[in-house]
């Protein structure tokens, strides 16, 4: 289960590194100024598409790290004001300890059209229409 107070921490310290205040924040994901006030005072959950918001406003939020606290934030260093430049960076938190995943079971796979690159998968996430979802990383 998630832990709401934790990923409205996480929020927060989004808005800290990008010095937005909740006004600027909300408009750069396009939700009600609001929104963004009862899930800070943990008086709203976030939804699915509240979280997809963020990641696509802000290209240095891991999910894995939004929801969950695992991995580092930011993921890459963002000039705040030339959101496309980015340089990584060593990991600026301690991981948390991975929690077994369940395994994603797959009935076919069209093998014709797999190309034997050295490719390999990093992140699997699949959306339900109840509009949750499961994240798969390797």
């Amino acid at each position: 289960m998630l832990n709401t107070s934790e990923i409205a921490l996480r929020i927060k310290k989004i808005m800290d590194y990008r010095k937005l205040n909740s006004a600027s924040f909300a408009e750069l994901i396009n939700v009600p100024r609001s929104a963004i006030s009862h899930i800070l005072s943990e008086r709203n959950k976030p939804s699915l598409e509240f979280v997809l918001k963020i990641e696509a406003a802000f290209p240095e939020v891991d999910l894995q790290w939004l929801l969950h606290g695992y991995g580092k934030y930011p993921k890459t260093v963002v000039n705040p004001s030339i959101s496309s430049e980015s340089i990584k960076v060593d990991e600026l938190e301690e991981p948390k300890p991975r929690v077994q995943k369940s395994i994603l079971n797959i009935e076919s796979v069209d093998v014709k059209n797999v190309t034997s690159t050295k490719k390999e998968i990093v992140k699997i996430v699949i959306f339900y229409k109840d509009q949750s979802f499961e994240c798969f990383e390797s």
